[in-house]
């Protein structure tokens, strides 16, 4: 494996690991007001990140991280197997 691989795989990780921390801090910072003002508060609690709307002001922050380490996540995991592909035909 060369470098370029092991960044990938790292990168991956990364954006795992930062998805997964802001889903449950953004899970457990739900405020109870915007919840009793929201249409279908059954509805939203059951997504697995909760909507921006019924977030606590200091929460927003992990909203965007959550969707910042998707990204991540999947822009690796598709740089993993471009690299993959790329070594293999062109050998």
């Amino acid at each position: 494996m060369n470098l370029l691989e092991w960044l990938f795989i790292l990168g991956a990780l990364v954006g795992f690991v930062c998805t997964f921390y802001c889903q449950i801090k953004a899970g457990n910072s739900i405020s109870r007001k915007k919840v009793e003002q929201h249409k279908d508060p059954q509805r939203a609690l059951n997504k697995p990140i909760p909507p921006r709307s019924i977030l606590k002001d200091e929460a927003v922050k992990y909203y965007m991280g959550f969707y910042i380490g998707i990204i991540l996540f999947v822009g690796c995991t598709f740089g993993i197997m471009l690299e993959m592909f790329l070594n293999s035909h062109l050998k």
